[in-house]
């Protein structure tokens, strides 16, 4: 077991908190710090090994001062060969098994500003972490992790030349995403094929609508998104697109007063190769007559004023 090469496949997430079986048990803070010693140790003995990553998993708040967990996770990197690296999911923005009453917190206007302070905290953590990670592991084919949308980080995602998967979960919500940082992601991912995005941005009478352009992408799936809507697609290779209606992620308007782009006719303009949107499989003249079965669809996940029934958004 004391192999590099053994360890190539690492995921801290298969470790439970507690492994206690008696009847009635109930977990404790005790609990948890045995867990971290555990899982320190365990990081502890890989990074003696240098071992030689292919595929990483790990689920840990990196701006958790006490814990100390970021410490840990740069050190393994820093020791480990990274260079084979390929499947990576990181979800650095919390510790599932850390115990919500660990954290004795009062709902007061003092503690939400301190509350927010942190969130922005450990994006800035983040943002310097990313920095350091895309340049030991340059060879990520598939990624998962939250994401900030700094355009810091946008560019180091451009690092990860062999990127073909990325999947991009929400950090901030209201986040005031730039359409120049969306054309920078896509544009610096030059290998991408499939993107799963989780965005929410604010709605209102003077929001952004969305363009997006990628010669390479296959697979796109914005069904997660909240107020991301796209007006304009250039995407030649793509042939599969998840969608949901978006919901409206801001005050309450009347919909003759917001104009919203009809996603039947921005799609058939520019991802004429589309085969399936959702499970519904098309027709090969789709983008040319909007047969019954993609009408209906479409009524269940456009938002122009066309499709959308009712006053308000």
């Amino acid at each position: 077991m004391k192999v590099p090469q053994v360890w190539s496949h690492v995921d801290f997430t298969e470790f439970n908190m507690c492994y206690c079986t008696k009847p009635g048990h109930q977990c404790t803070a005790i609990c948890y710090e045995n867990y971290m010693s555990r899982m320190k140790h365990l990081f502890q003995n890989l990074t003696g090994l240098r071992p030689t990553l292919k595929h990483l998993r790990l689920a840990y708040d990196i701006d958790e001062r006490k814990d100390k967990w970021l410490l840990c996770i740069e050190k393994l990197l820093h020791e480990s060969n990274c260079r084979e690296l390929a499947t990576v999911h990181i979800n650095w923005k919390e510790t599932p098994c850390r115990p919500f009453w660990l954290d004795q917190v009062n709902h007061t206007v003092s503690n939400y500003s301190d509350f927010i302070s942190k969130y922005r905290h450990r994006q800035r953590i983040f943002v310097n972490f990313f920095d350091y990670f895309t340049t030991v592991a340059k060879n990520i084919e598939e990624l998962i992790l939250p994401f900030d949308w700094s355009m810091r980080s946008v560019e180091c995602l451009g690092r990860l030349n062999r990127l073909h998967t990325l999947v991009v979960e929400k950090y901030f919500v209201f986040q005031a995403l730039k359409q120049d940082i969306l054309t920078e992601m896509l544009e610096g991912c030059s290998s991408l094929r499939k993107l799963v995005l989780e965005i929410w941005v604010p709605s209102g009478r003077e929001m952004t609508t969305y363009e997006v352009s990628s010669k390479t992408l296959r697979y796109l799936d914005i069904s997660q998104c909240r107020g991301f809507y796209v007006s304009h697609i250039d995407t030649p290779s793509l042939k599969r697109i998840k969608i949901l209606r978006q919901q409206w992620n801001g005050p309450l308007v009347i919909r003759d007063q917001v104009e919203l782009p009809c996603l039947y006719k921005v799609l058939a303009s520019g991802a004429k190769n589309l085969e399936l949107i959702n499970d519904l499989k098309l027709s090969v003249d789709w983008f040319e007559v909007c047969d019954d079965p993609l009408d209906s669809l479409m009524k269940n996940v456009c938002s122009c004023k066309t499709h959308k029934s009712g006053w308000a958004m």
